[in-house]
């Protein structure tokens, strides 16, 4: 019998010739690599490191801890100090301490000593001076490290004496009284000062409110003086605001006017007494306006209620 042949069918795909229930397995592509074998087997085997974090946290922790102590270092180095180290075992009194003793001033200031000089403060003790020591105008204070402390005393100085209710007070530029209740006054040393309102007359105090017009007018006008090199000024006459008044060498008075141009109205009068004023000469000179200067008047009697002087001599200026 003819033996019955089947037609050729070809593999199906994944299937290998002559065994056709054998899948064929796909070939692989060849991964790409920068290392070589050896170097990817040396880094397969090489450690593998530890997370980043725990470092970090270990690397903050010691952070912490040395500031910590660096803070705890800090304070004892300054409780050492202040309470161990840097006390003061001299005190030196400096500058012009006027008409007190050194002791006085360090006895005012309240230092003491084995005090802290970090304890030494200068407001405190500026402040307990000039209140116990009215010839005291401030004191500076200079710490000299590791044992010293330094008061340099600046005087308050008076420019003149004021009569209230028939005694007589000292004052200093600011109008603060320095010396009260006196029955007499150096008028050969001090002008006397008329025109100021005395609101109080209690050592240590001030006249008036140190910001008040007629206390700026008076240190305005002292130093206008002082910069025209004036001198023996017997009185000075602060009651007309737009007229300040001043009597020189207990023979002249001259009228200033307002603060306007008043250095070199001083400077002008100064110049006119020393160089054409006899030196027996009695008046008014009156400087008050631009086209008055110069002019010199005669008077029986001066209109001031603490002088009365007669002229015997004119002023011819020409």
């Amino acid at each position: 019998m003819p033996i019955d042949e089947k037609p050729f069918e070809a593999p199906k795909t994944g299937q290998a010739p002559g065994n056709p229930s054998r899948k064929r397995k796909p070939k692989k592509k060849p991964r790409l690599s920068l290392f070589s074998k050896k170097e990817k087997g040396e880094r397969e085997r090489a450690p593998k490191k530890a997370p980043r974090r725990r470092g970090r946290r270990r690397h903050g922790r010691m952070t912490l801890n040395y500031l910590l102590f660096g803070i705890v270092g800090v304070i004892i180095l300054s409780i050492l100090c202040y309470a161990v180290f840097f006390k003061v075992y001299k005190i030196d009194v400096t500058g012009d301490p006027g008409e007190y003793t050194a002791e006085e001033i360090v006895t005012a200031s309240g230092v003491k000593m084995k005090q802290s000089l970090f304890s030494v403060d200068q407001k405190k003790i500026n402040t307990l001076v000039i209140d116990q020591l009215p010839y005291v105008q401030a004191v500076n204070v200079h710490k000299k490290f590791p044992t010293t402390v330094e008061l340099e005393v600046i005087p308050s100085v008076p420019v003149g004496a004021i009569e209230t209710e028939g005694r007589y007070l000292y004052i200093n530029s600011a109008g603060k009284i320095l010396e009260s209740e006196m029955p007499s006054y150096d008028k050969q040393k001090y002008p006397l000062i008329v025109g100021i309102t005395v609101n109080t007359t209690q050592q240590g105090n001030y006249v008036l409110n140190q910001n008040s017009e007629q206390i700026i007018m008076l240190d305005t006008l002292l130093k206008a003086i002082s910069a025209s090199g004036m001198e023996n000024i017997n009185l000075i006459d602060l009651g007309n605001r737009l007229n300040m008044r001043i009597v020189y060498d207990n023979r002249l008075l001259v009228e200033l006017g307002t603060e306007a141009d008043l250095d070199y109205k001083l400077k002008f009068v100064n110049n006119t007494v020393q160089s054409n004023m006899s030196s027996t000469a009695q008046g008014v000179l009156d400087v008050t306006l631009i086209e008055k200067w110069g002019v010199f008047h005669e008077a029986d009697i001066w209109d001031m209620p603490y002088l009365f002087v007669k002229s015997s001599v004119a002023l011819n200026l020409s």
